[in-house]
C-alpha cells in the first residue's frame, strides 16, 4: 500500500512537472503595425480587432479589455478621467493607478454592468499572478477592480508565470514566441489610435491558434472585439468567465490570408463615415415617402404605408451588411440599401402578409 501512495506521489509530481501552468502576455505593439506584419512570424493567428465603439481615447480601450465589456462613449456620464500610474517600476511592486476611483463610478453609473479591472481581480482570486511589464497605458489592463497592480520590468521582454502586460516592437515579439511552451499564449495587437474608430491588426500565438481569428461576438471570419480577450485569457487559465463579460473567446476557422484581412479592414474603415449617408439620408427619404403615400391615399394609404416603412426598417440592417461585401461606392451602396430595403420589405408583404414580412425581416 505504502508503494502504490509513493508511486502516486512521484506521479502527481511528474505531471506537475510535465504540464507547468501557462504563462499568457498581453503584447501592445507600435501604433503603425499591420497585419501583413505580424503575418510573417510563424505560428500567429491573424485578424482585425475592434477596438472601442465610437471615438474615445486610447485608454478607454485598455479598460475595455480589462473590464471584457464596453459601450458608446455617449451612454457614460462624462469623459474618461485620465489615469497615470503612481510609482517608478520595479521588481514586482504594487503600483496604483491615480484616477482608477473615478473611472470605476463613470462605469458604475452605466447603463450596463461594467466592471473595470475584472480580468485581473478574477485571475488574481484564482491565484494566477498578473503584473505589467509597462508604466504606459497598456498597463490597464493589468489593474485589478481597486486599480492596483504589480509592476515587473523583468517581464518585459521573457514570458512570466501568469498573465503579464507589456509593450514590444515586433523583434521583441517574435522573441516571445519563440520562448512558448505548451499551454503559453502570446495575444498582440497595435496600439489603439486616440479618438479614431478603426479596426487594430491582432495576432495570437499559441495551441489552437494558428489560423484566422474569429468569435461569436462578430460571427465574422477575421473579426473580432477587444472584449474577447478577457474571456480567451480567463478559459487558457481555466478560470470561469464572470456574467460581467460580455466578449465571447476568440476562436479560429480558416488559414490566416493577410491580404484579404487588409482588405477587410479597408471595407470596414469606410463603413462608420458613410453612416450618416447611408442611414441617415435614407430614413429620411423612407419616411418623407410614407408621409407622402399616406397624404395621398389617406386611410387606405396607411395601411400600407405603414407596414411597408416598419418592414423597410426591418430589412434595413440586412443590407447595410449585404451591401458592403461588393465593394461599392458610397453611391451606389446608398442606391443598394435605399433601393434594396423597400423592395425586399414588399416582397415580403406579398408573400406573408405584415406581420409575417416583420417576421422575416
Amino acid at each position: 500500500m505504502a508503494g502504490v501512495l509513493l508511486l502516486g506521489a512521484f506521479g502527481g509530481i511528474a505531471s506537475a512537472v510535465a504540464s507547468p501552468p501557462p504563462r499568457v502576455a498581453i503584447v501592445v505593439l507600435p501604433r503603425a503595425t499591420t497585419v501583413g506584419e505580424l503575418g510573417r512570424i510563424p505560428g500567429m493567428g491573424l485578424g482585425l480587432m475592434s477596438a472601442a465603439i465610437g471615438r474615445p481615447p486610447a485608454a478607454q480601450t485598455y479598460v475595455d479589455v480589462s473590464q471584457g465589456n464596453r459601450l458608446s462613449p455617449s451612454l457614460y456620464s462624462g469623459l474618461l478621467p485620465k489615469p497615470a500610474l503612481v510609482g517608478a517600476p520595479g521588481s514586482a511592486r504594487r503600483v496604483n493607478v491615480l484616477g482608477w476611483p473615478r473611472i470605476a463610478a463613470r462605469a458604475a453609473g452605466a447603463p450596463s454592468e461594467l466592471t473595470p479591472g475584472l480580468l485581473a481581480s478574477s485571475l488574481e482570486q484564482a491565484g494566477i499572478p498578473v503584473r505589467a511589464a509597462t508604466t504606459a497605458k497598456p498597463a490597464l489592463m493589468a489593474a485589478d477592480e481597486q486599480g492596483h497592480l504589480a509592476s515587473d520590468a523583468g517581464c518585459a521582454t521573457s514570458l512570466c508565470p501568469g498573465l503579464t502586460v507589456t509593450q514590444a516592437t515586433l523583434g521583441e515579439l517574435h522573441g516571445l514566441i519563440n520562448g512558448l511552451r505548451e499551454g503559453d499564449l502570446v495575444v498582440a495587437f497595435s496600439a489603439p489610435r486616440s479618438a479614431k474608430n478603426h479596426e487594430l491588426a491582432v495576432g495570437i500565438a499559441g495551441a489552437g491558434f494558428d489560423g484566422q481569428l474569429t468569435s461569436e461576438s462578430t460571427h465574422t471570419g477575421g473579426l473580432v472585439l477587444s472584449t474577447d480577450l478577457a474571456p480567451t485569457i480567463l478559459r487558457r487559465f481555466g478560470v470561469a468567465v464572470p456574467a460581467a463579460v460580455a466578449g465571447q473567446p476568440v476562436t479560429t476557422d480558416d488559414s490566416p490570408d493577410a491580404g484579404a484581412l487588409e482588405d477587410l479592414d479597408t471595407r470596414l474603415a469606410q463603413i462608420a463615415p458613410r453612416r450618416h449617408t447611408v442611414i441617415g439620408v435614407n430614413l429620411m427619404i423612407w419616411v418623407l415617402a410614407a408621409l407622402a403615400g399616406a397624404a395621398i391615399w389617406r386611410r387606405r394609404g396607411l395601411r400600407l404605408v405603414i407596414p411597408l416603412l416598419a418592414g423597410t426598417l426591418a430589412f434595413a440592417p440586412f443590407m447595410m451588411l449585404v451591401a458592403p461585401a461588393f465593394e461599392p461606392s458610397e453611391l451606389v451602396e446608398r442606391l443598394m440599401v435605399g433601393a434594396g430595403s423597400p423592395a425586399l420589405a414588399a416582397l415580403a408583404l406579398a408573400l406573408a402578409g405584415p406581420w409575417g414580412a416583420l417576421a422575416i425581416g
